[in-house]
C-alpha cells in the first residue's frame, strides 16, 4: 500500500509536505515552490532520474526540521537548479552539504536569498561561492565557520550582496578574513550582527572606507565587541591616512544594544552625512562614540573641532555608566535636524546639550561642560543658547522633543 503523507497546496507547481514518517521524496520537474517541514524520518530527496537531477522551474525551496537529512539532494552525477532564487535550510542537524557531487545554481547563478539556521555541520562556504547572493542570513550554524565567515581573496562572489545577517555564531571572531580585499562588498546595504559572542569588531578601517551603500548597521548582544571599526593590523598606516575620516555616504541607522565591552564605535573621526538615527543602549564600558588621535588635541582651528551630523533626527543614549561624551577631544557636535533626544542613565557624561537660535535657524549642539557653577557657564553662553540638559538634579537624564517639551527621563519609561 502506498504511504500517505500530509500535503497542503499540492499541485503541479507547488508542494508543501509535512510527514514525520516519510523517508523519501520525489520531485517533479514542473515544481516552482517546495516546502518540506517536520519530516523527521526523511533521508532522501530525489527524482525519477536518481543520477542526474534538473529542476528547471524550481524558484523557492525551504526545508525545516528534518533531522536525518544529510544532503539536500542525494544525486550521484549532476544537479542543476537554474531558476532557484530563494533557499532556506533550518534545523537540519545532520546536513553536511547541499549535494555530494557537483551542483549548479545556474550560470550565471539566480540564487538571491540564502537562509541557514541551526545546521551545525553544513559546509556553507561552498554554497556561498557558487552563488551571487543579495541576501544572506546565517544563524546558529555551528563550527563549520571556525573563526571567520567570509575570506575575501579578490573574488567577486559577494559583489551583489545587499543584506547580511549573522546570529548566534559562537565561534566567530572575524567576519571578514582579509580586510585588504574590498571590491566584493560594494553593494552591502544592511548588516545585522546578533549574539556573536567572540566577535571583537565589525570592520577594519580599510573595509569601512569602502562600503558606499551601507545604510543600516545593527549590532546586539555581542559580549566581546570592543569597537565597531578597528584600525587595521596588517601594517601601520601613514600619518596622513590616519587623519582621513572614514566616510559612510549612505549610512542612515546605527543601533548598538547590550555590547558591554564596547569602548568606542569608531577609532577616530567619521563622516556620516545621511545618519538619521543613532541608538546606543547597554554598553557598560563605552566612554565615547568617536575615538581620537593624539594629534587632534593640538589643533587650534575651531572649525576643525566641529562635527556636523546634518540629517540626525533621533538620538538615543541609554544605560551607559562610563559614557563621557561623543569624543574625549573638545569637539562641538552639531545636529541641525534633531527632533528626538533621549539620554538615560549616563551619569558620567561631561557634555551638555543646547539649542542655539541664530540667523540660520534653530539647531541642537553639544558643549563640554567646564568645572564651573551653572551661573558662570550661563554667562559665557550666548543669550540665544538654551540649555536642554542635563541639569544638576536629573542624574544625567534628558528627554527632549523639538515639538514638545524638555523633561527628565524616568527609570520606568
Amino acid at each position: 500500500m502506498e504511504k500517505q503523507f500530509s500535503a497542503i497546496g499540492l499541485n503541479d507547481q507547488e508542494l508543501v509536505l509535512s510527514d514525520s514518517t516519510l523517508e523519501q521524496i520525489e520531485l517533479s520537474q514542473s515544481l516552482k515552490v517546495v516546502t518540506i517541514k517536520d519530516c523527521h524520518a526523511l533521508k532522501q530527496i530525489t527524482s525519477d532520474h536518481t543520477n542526474r537531477l534538473c529542476l528547471p522551474a524550481l524558484k523557492t525551496l525551504e526545508i525545516t526540521d528534518c533531522g536525518l537529512l544529510e544532503y539536500v539532494f542525494t544525486i550521484t552525477d549532476r544537479l542543476e537548479l537554474p531558476q532557484l532564487q530563494w533557499l532556506a535550510l533550518k534545523k537540519l542537524e545532520r546536513l553536511t552539504s547541499f549535494c555530494p557531487r557537483e551542483f549548479s545554481f545556474g550560470s550565471p547563478s539566480n540564487l538571491e536569498v540564502l537562509e541557514v539556521e541551526a545546521c551545525p555541520n553544513l559546509r556553507i562556504s561552498e554554497m556561498i561561492k557558487r552563488s551571487k547572493l543579495k541576501d544572506l542570513c546565517l544563524s546558529n550554524v555551528g563550527n563549520q565557520l571556525y573563526e571567520y565567515i567570509i575570506q575575501l581573496q579578490g573574488e567577486y562572489f559577494l559583489s551583489d550582496l545587499e543584506k547580511l545577517r549573522l546570529k548566534e555564531i559562537s565561534e566567530l571572531k572575524v567576519i571578514w578574513k582579509d580586510p585588504r580585499q574590498i571590491a566584493t562588498l560594494q553593494n552591502l546595504a544592511f548588516l545585522e550582527v546578533f549574539k556573536c559572542n567572540k566577535l571583537g569588531n565589525i570592520f577594519s578601517v580599510v573595509l569601512a572606507r569602502n562600503l558606499p551603500q551601507l545604510s543600516h548597521l545593527v549590532v546586539e548582544e555581542c559580549e566581546e565587541l570592543e569597537q565597531v571599526v578597528v584600525q587595521d593590523r596588517i601594517s601601520s598606516p601613514p600619518t596622513t591616512a590616519r587623519h582621513i575620516p572614514v566616510f559612510f555616504p549612505n549610512l542612515e541607522v546605527i543601533r548598538i544594544r547590550n555590547c558591554n565591552k564596547l569602548k568606542s564605535l569608531f577609532p577616530f573621526k567619521v563622516r556620516l552625512p545621511k545618519l538619521e538615527k543613532l541608538e546606543v543602549n547597554g554598553a557598560s564600558h563605552l566612554r565615547e562614540i568617536f575615538g581620537h588621535d593624539s594629534e587632534e588635541n593640538k589643533t587650534t582651528d575651531e572649525k576643525a573641532k566641529e562635527i556636523l551630523l546634518p540629517e540626525l533626527t533621533e538620538l538615543l543614549l541609554q544605560n551607559l555608566p562610563k559614557f563621557i561624551g561623543f569624543s574625549a577631544v573638545a569637539y562641538d557636535f552639531v545636529f541641525p535636524a534633531l527632533v528626538t533626544l533621549r539620554v538615560t542613565k549616563c551619569p558620567s557624561m561631561i557634555i551638555g546639550f543646547y539649542i542655539n537660535d541664530d540667523s540660520e535657524g534653530s539647531y541642537v549642539l553639544t558643549k563640554i561642560e567646564q568645572s564651573k557653577s551653572s551661573t558662570e557657564r550661563n554667562v559665557e553662553r550666548s543669550v540665544t543658547m538654551q540649555n536642554i540638559g542635563p541639569h544638576s538634579n536629573d542624574d544625567g537624564n534628558i528627554e527632549w522633543d523639538r515639538h514638545g517639551t524638555t523633561s527628565r527621563s524616568q527609570d520606568d519609561k
